[in-house]
């Protein structure tokens, strides 16, 4: 389990890093990615863990 969780954040900050790199010049668009990835990942854990 230890794993599954270590492989899971490593994926959530390259997800992060990823969408900085590709909107870094435009802060509107950066913030609209980075607020998706982190609704995304709390729906993902509410569905896994409230199950």
């Amino acid at each position: 389990m230890a794993a599954v969780s270590l492989l899971a954040v490593i994926e959530f900050t390259m997800s992060l890093l990823i969408g900085d790199l590709a909107y870094g010049d435009d802060r509107q668009r950066a913030e609209a990615v980075t607020t998706g990835i982190l609704a995304s990942s709390r729906r993902s854990w509410r569905r896994c863990c409230l199950t």
